[in-house]
């Protein structure tokens, strides 16, 4: 049975409007119609709507625009009550959801024609199953809509885009051509990339971008080290070296907690969880902060808990997403010797970045554990009524949705559910939220990274959190904590919104 809907659409012909505007029809949605159905039936209204399409079946790519803010293809898409239809963002628009992609269309060509054929070269078995990882993309520009590097102003960024990307992937994978795409990704910014998987999370084939990205930095640092740079070269090497990022004495991981008395597992062997406190809490001096919000929270929720001390060892998130993958194995196998040593089962942490290093890659190497993020566990306290609240904040705060926490691990609810319970608390989110959730910048090594002047992701975010008049900015991630404190500096925000991880709130309310 039809259902009566209304949606709006982006309306702008170049001959008459100076600007376009939102105008909203309403029509018959017959059951599963796509936006691409919609479109044709208000045109046979007589609208007149100029949108493209080609093979209605998702595999040419041409429809692509965005519905709600989301980029998607309309023609596989299911048109919805309330929908805001507009073309996509940053491109020059030629008539309402049609846009002049002859930018990328450029790029594209610039690329395909870079590699020269190898005379009587085969193409064997092995390199059509790693180009078959890439071979479905249809350019179809919705991952390149979807980056958040590509939509900062004043020319910060190199990256040319995760399309791009996946097509010298699929090049370097060729055993038919000479190689030049190593280089050539360079070039285009591979480093940038902050492995924040909005790509993955809206291309219509679910082509695992981040994948062959991080596989392009891994044959990058195998072939031609010397394209590295420097800054995570040396991120590396002090992981190598001293197991954490910072390059820090290991003996000195513990400093933070003096005065506090905090059990140890060589001590205390068969407590319910092992913390991950995290490099950052250990060895940055704001993140220590948030350490000690913690064992406070963990101490009055009596939450049976023990750390590693100086034996604790960076977990391999930094090595894994900037392809050091020797590495990254490396810092595995001593973590699971570790972790056997002391027979543990059941681990919390700090960051993110460490929550899905240790929950998706780790159980590929027989690590097998349970592992949740604090504020899962926060979230279990509060519903178990074993943490208790004494104090009204009275602030308004709005909440961002960590890439790792988030479009990595879908845990959206746990964090938003623990600022819900607190006293005085007003919760406002931002327009892009959850899993359209904008990236502060700092994933995939960006957090070491020193990007030119110009508008960065932070700086981006802050000002989106500014406009919904919150008081305090809530993170769950210390990347995220430094890069935003950083940006509120210097966007010139000191006094108008401050940076908080989840725990201290809860810590200032028990």
């Amino acid at each position: 049975m039809a259902e009566k809907i209304s949606i709006q659409v982006f309306r702008f012909n170049p001959q008459v409007d100076k600007e376009g505007r939102l105008e909203k029809y309403s029509l018959e949605k017959e059951e599963g119609m796509r936006i691409l159905g919609a479109l044709k039936a208000l045109n046979n209204q007589g609208h007149n709507i100029a949108f493209r399409y080609s093979c209605e079946e998702w595999e040419c790519g041409s429809c692509a625009i965005r519905a709600n803010g989301t980029p998607v293809l309309a023609c596989k898409t299911e048109v919805m009550d309330g929908m805001v239809l507009e073309p996509l963002p940053d491109l020059p628009v030629k008539r309402d959801l049609i846009v002049d992609r002859s930018k990328n269309f450029k790029k594209q060509a610039e690329l395909y024609m870079l590699p020269t054929i190898k005379s009587g070269a085969e193409l064997t078995y092995e390199a059509q199953e790693q180009m078959w990882k890439s071979i479905v993309c249809m350019e179809c520009d919705v991952c390149l809509a979807s980056c958040p590097i590509l939509h900062t102003r004043g020319g910060s960024y190199k990256y040319s885009g995760p399309e791009f990307m996946v097509q010298l992937f699929r090049s370097e994978m060729d055993t038919r051509i000479d190689k030049k795409s190593l280089e050539i990704s360079v070039k285009e910014g591979i480093w940038e990339c902050t492995t924040c998987n909005h790509c993955v999370q809206n291309c219509p084939q679910r082509i695992k971008i981040k994948d062959l990205i991080v596989d392009l930095r891994r044959f990058i640092i195998e072939r031609q080290s010397t394209q590295v740079p420097a800054t995570i070269r040396d991120l590396n090497k002090n992981l190598s070296k001293h197991h954490n990022p910072y390059g820090k004495p290991k003996t000195k991981r513990i400093e933070w907690a003096e005065g506090i008395a905090l059990r140890l597992v060589k001590e205390m062997k068969g407590s319910e969880w092992l913390w991950i406190v995290g490099c950052e809490q250990c060895f940055n001096t704001r993140d220590q902060v948030v350490a000690r919000s913690m064992v406070e929270v963990f101490d009055k929720a009596k939450v049976e808990f023990v750390v590693l001390g100086n034996e604790e060892v960076n977990v391999g998130d930094p090595a894994f997403m900037t392809g050091e993958i020797g590495l990254f194995e490396e810092l595995v196998e001593i973590n699971l010797s570790i972790f056997k040593k002391y027979g543990i089962k059941k681990i919390i942490t700090t960051s993110p970045h460490d929550f899905n290093i240790l929950k998706n890659e780790y159980p590929k190497y027989g690590g097998n554990f349970e592992v949740i993020h604090y504020t899962q566990l926060l979230e279990n306290l509060i519903r178990d009524k074993k943490l208790n609240f004494t104090r009204n904040l009275t602030k308004t705060v709005t909440f961002h949705d960590p890439c790792f926490l988030g479009r990595y691990n879908s845990v959206y609810d746990s964090p938003r559910n623990v600022l819900q319970a607190i006293p005085g608390i007003k919760l406002v989110e931002m327009p892009s939220n959850r899993d359209q959730a904008e990236c502060c910048g700092g994933g995939g090594g960006g957090n070491w990274l020193d990007i030119p002047a110009g508008e960065r992701l932070a700086d981006r975010r802050v000002r989106q959190a500014v406009q919904t008049g919150s008081d305090i900015l809530v993170v769950a991630c210390p990347f995220c904590l430094a890069m935003f404190e950083d940006a509120v500096k210097t966007q010139g925000y000191e006094g108008k919104l401050e940076v908080k991880q989840l725990i201290e709130l809860v810590s200032e309310a028990v």
